[in-house]
């Protein structure tokens, strides 16, 4: 009696949610990763990719990016590469609201900091790490441009606790 007991005890908890693995309700792709030229031939790489974030949940998912920015929401998990630096001069806080299944898609340039004696590339990955609606909560009233570089700022501070946490980065696959 005590094994079916403790059979039917370990059937129940292995159909509980807490032991099934959760599905990720945002996937990043990249493509295209090539090399472009370098018309300055300074002392790095340049590299065109897309990205695209897709929304893998059942419901609308909005999160918060900057209009120029953007790359504030993604990371490379090596430091020889980092993103084209964007010249802007209105960057301010957007919501991006994806329905089920919907996805968007940037383009953009990352280089390598220092060029390698080789030119094989170790591997790297990317990830994106949404700033959620409810964790940066914006009225649109009296935005003035104090207010929007402060945005920035704690749209920044809220991407780089969760790298830290390793809380909400999804990374490409």
């Amino acid at each position: 009696m005590k094994k079916l007991i403790y059979l039917l005890f370990i059937m129940f908890l292995s159909s509980c949610s807490v032991f099934s693995p959760s599905k990720e309700i945002l996937s990043l792709r990249v493509d295209n990763f090539q090399p472009i030229s370098n018309k300055n031939n300074d002392n790095f790489n340049l590299y065109s990719v897309d990205f695209t974030v897709k929304n893998e949940s059942d419901s609308v998912l909005s999160f918060w990016m900057m209009s120029c920015s953007w790359q504030d929401n993604f990371t490379i998990n090596d430091s020889l590469f980092m993103f084209k630096p964007l010249v802007c001069d209105k960057n301010y806080p957007i919501k991006k609201k994806l329905s089920k299944g919907s996805s968007f898609s940037i383009r953009t340039i990352i280089f390598e900091k220092s060029k390698r004696h080789n030119s094989i590339l170790k591997p790297f990955t990317f990830a994106f790490i949404p700033v959620f609606e409810n964790e940066f909560p914006l009225s649109n009233n009296n935005k003035t441009l104090d207010t929007i570089n402060l945005l920035n700022t704690e749209i920044k501070g809220i991407v780089m606790n969760k790298i830290k946490r390793n809380q909400d980065v999804i990374w490409n696959k």
